[in-house]
């Protein structure tokens, strides 16, 4: 049985003067594929800034 977790940021894609900014996080339990966390991780940071995502990219790491 496999343990741990999946950590997903969700940060700004356009470079500004102060960087960019992690606008969403979650934590899931059993380390889900990616694809499991983005449609509920845009639609977290959808609600919160209340702004429709146009593009999102996906870093995967081991």
């Amino acid at each position: 049985m496999s343990s741990g977790v999946k950590a997903s940021f969700l940060i700004t894609n356009a470079r500004t003067r102060g960087g960019q900014f992690i606008v969403g996080t979650q934590v899931r339990p059993s380390l889900p594929y990616e694809g499991h966390t983005l449609q509920s991780q845009i639609a977290l940071v959808e609600h919160l800034t209340g702004t429709e995502i146009e593009r999102s990219y996906i870093a995967v790491t081991a």
